[in-house]
């Protein structure tokens, strides 16, 4: 999966795909979203058609947000409704 437009600001990219993983693969375990799969930020680069640095710097931005939480090959969505927002 790709997320459709390469001109589209990186965060909206990085949210759809998220999102879009989390359809297709995330458990609800509160009181997050869990994607059942081991994906590390490279993944999520490449879904998303960015950069490593790119996604890095959104998704540092957003654990401290609390938006979501991550560690290695894993991603947690903690606040589901600002990722939506996010990715309109």
């Amino acid at each position: 999966m790709r997320i459709r437009s390469s001109v589209e600001p990186v965060p909206r990219r990085v949210a759809r795909a998220l999102l879009h993983l989390a359809e297709k693969v995330g458990r609800r375990e509160k009181p997050c979203l869990m994607l059942n799969l081991p994906l590390n930020r490279e993944d999520t680069a490449a879904i998303a058609d960015s950069t490593l640095e790119s996604v890095s710097r959104v998704m540092s931005k957003w654990k401290c947000k609390g938006i979501i939480e991550s560690g290695r090959r894993w991603t947690a969505i903690i606040d589901e409704d600002a990722l939506v927002d996010l990715g309109m």
